[in-house]
């Protein structure tokens, strides 16, 4: 799966539910996504940040909020220019 689908598929949701995905944290329930479709929310966060941002090279997420586990569990997406 591509950064540009996942990141993309945020943008427009964000848009459709009247959430800024780069201001205001989220869930993907929030936004009306499965991350699932594209592995894993935290996949696409750095692997400084998560633990799973280690399988995937491509960053477009970043988190934040954590649950009391330390988890992630809210995100932000990265601006456009920062995706990598």
């Amino acid at each position: 799966m591509s950064i540009r689908h996942l990141g993309k598929a945020i943008q427009r949701a964000g848009e459709e539910k009247g959430i800024d995905p780069y201001k205001i944290p989220f869930t993907p329930k929030d936004l009306g996504i499965r991350c699932s479709d594209y592995g894993s929310c935290s996949d696409w966060c750095s692997p400084a940040e998560t633990t799973s941002g280690k399988y995937n090279r491509h960053i477009c997420l970043k988190v934040a909020e954590r649950d009391s586990s330390g988890r992630p569990h809210k995100y932000l997406l990265l601006p456009e220019n920062e995706w990598s």
